[in-house]
């Protein structure tokens, strides 16, 4: 288990960059990637509503083929909305993800704020994180890199090693943020 972390940490520290400081007051553009199953999609709805209730101007979710339907019926009041869909992650390629990344800085300009729904440390992931450059990422696998947030240290132990509901760890993580306390739910918008 050592080994395959330090392993990861060498071969991620490539893809690893200096994020800036978190500032709520100041995040206006965020990503929320989660090319999976429609569980996980679902899951991550504690994330959103805190992001609407902050008010932020553009949420851009990039979802996959699978999880899209979840989130074609969701409706945000204050926020402008954009879905960008991807293959499952477990199957798109590395210059799908690359080019995908690139897209969204290209046309939306760098975010303030991904947060890095897939759960997985994997390097799909990396190379998603790393292309896009955010001036800061949220996660909850535990990854020590430069490029996320050290707001995310309580909520990777509630999902690595106490194993708490997965809408709880991501309603946690945003109230430790600052942002405003939701209800750690599952959601599927009808």
């Amino acid at each position: 288990m050592f080994l395959a972390s330090l392993l990861r940490r060498i071969a991620f520290s490539y893809y690893d960059y200096k994020a800036f400081n978190f500032n709520i007051e100041k995040t206006e553009f965020v990503v929320i990637h989660i090319p999976d199953q429609i569980g996980d999609a679902m899951a991550i709805f504690p994330v959103i509503r805190a992001l609407e209730l902050h008010k932020i101007k553009h949420l851009l979710i990039v979802t996959s083929t699978i999880n899209l339907e979840v989130f074609n019926a969701l409706k945000l009041e204050q926020t402008k909305l954009t879905l960008v869909t991807m293959t499952m992650q477990d199957h798109a390629t590395l210059k799908e993800i690359k080019d995908l990344a690139k897209n969204i800085t290209q046309q939306y300009g760098t975010p303030d704020l991904c947060i890095e729904a897939m759960r997985k440390k994997n390097l799909k992931t990396m190379i998603f994180i790393s292309q896009l450059k955010a001036k800061t990422n949220f996660q909850v696998v535990g990854l020590t890199m430069k490029c996320y947030s050290p707001l995310c240290k309580s909520a990777s132990r509630m999902d690595q090693n106490l194993r708490a509901p997965v809408p709880m760890t991501w309603a946690f993580m945003m109230r430790e943020a600052g942002f405003p306390a939701v209800r750690p739910i599952y959601e599927l918008p009808l």
